[in-house]
């Protein structure tokens, strides 16, 4: 065993990175991520790992998440000599010289081939969750993109804990982590070392919508990984921001010339805060008046240099 954990140790240092299609990579003692690898690329990818190892038995196992099968790979390296010696007394038993490597692959487990399925699914439709984004409604303490962009430190930190905490989300990670964890037990390695192979996807960063009540909209940026197991989220930051009627919402005077938004008094409040943009509205207010007020609405129409706009409410 101590010679196989050498073994993989080395070669864990000269085959570490991206598990590319065809391209093994070994995850941990006895564990190898290999998609799309033939039953020859296996043998051969095995025997080169024991050519030099000790007389004996080995086994690893070789995880396909891309046609969720476990190919339980047997490794007998065994003399190609008359006892350990050769004619002059040389010991074969730990060097390739005098040895032979014979690799045996057992694809067909059903059990653990369904439990493959079935978690590699479970972490897709994490992923998928993620992308079909989120629709916020009047308890999420931001109401609009503008109140977001305004606060984007509180509105990433309450975002994040909205989505670590969403149902969705962790319903999918339990049926995960059972799945996993009967691939582990029957493989006898750790299960986060199992789920490290079969969530590729929930490595790479995601961008997610999110919709609210008024239909403004932002897209963040998130960062998402595996930590023993758990499924840790960073919401990283906004990527951009949409009006109701789905345009850019504006980030300087530039994009406001001769231009009209309409929306809530945060929106106003957001025009006011760009560089150069004084926001006037009947009544003296410069965030939009009573458009702070349910169902208000206030129409900002801005002059050709973008440097004023002019608001007027309307509440029904």
């Amino acid at each position: 065993m101590k010679k196989l954990l050498s073994t993989i140790a080395l070669a864990t240092s000269l085959l570490s990175g991206i598990c590319f299609a065809g391209t093994p990579q070994i995850l941990g003692a006895g564990v190898v991520a290999c998609n799309d690898c033939s039953t020859n690329q296996i043998s051969l990818h095995a025997e080169s790992l024991f050519k030099r190892s000790d007389i004996g038995q080995y086994k690893l196992s070789y995880i396909d998440s891309s046609k969720s099968i476990i190919h339980k790979v047997t490794i007998s390296v065994d003399s190609s000599v008359f006892g350990d010696q050769g004619d002059f007394g040389q010991d074969f038993s730990s060097s390739d010289a005098g040895t032979t490597v014979s690799v045996e692959i057992n694809s067909s487990d059903k059990y653990l081939n369904n439990y493959m399925k079935q978690a590699t699914q479970a972490y897709d439709e994490v992923v998928d969750a993620l992308n079909a984004g989120y629709e916020l409604d009047e308890t999420f303490p931001y109401r609009d993109a503008y109140e977001a962009l305004l606060a984007e430190k509180g509105f990433l930190s309450q975002l994040q804990h909205y989505i670590r905490t969403s149902s969705r989300i962790s319903t999918k990670m339990q049926n995960a982590r059972a799945m996993t964890e009967a691939i582990s037990s029957s493989l006898n390695v750790q299960a986060s070392t199992i789920a490290v192979s079969i969530s590729a996807r929930l490595a790479a960063a995601s961008y997610v919508t999110v919709t609210f009540p008024d239909q403004t909209k932002i897209d963040v940026k998130i960062d998402t990984a595996l930590v023993n197991g758990e499924l840790a989220i960073d919401v990283v930051n906004i990527e951009a921001a949409y009006t109701n009627d789905g345009r850019a919402v504006p980030l300087s005077k530039y994009e406001l010339r001769g231009k009209s938004f309409s929306g809530g008094g945060s929106l106003g409040e957001y025009l006011n805060s760009l560089s150069g943009v004084t926001v006037i509205s009947y009544g003296g207010s410069t965030t939009g008046g009573s458009g702070n007020e349910p169902n208000c609405t206030s129409e900002f129409r801005c002059n050709e240099t973008g440097e004023r706009c002019v608001s007027t409410v309307s509440c029904g």
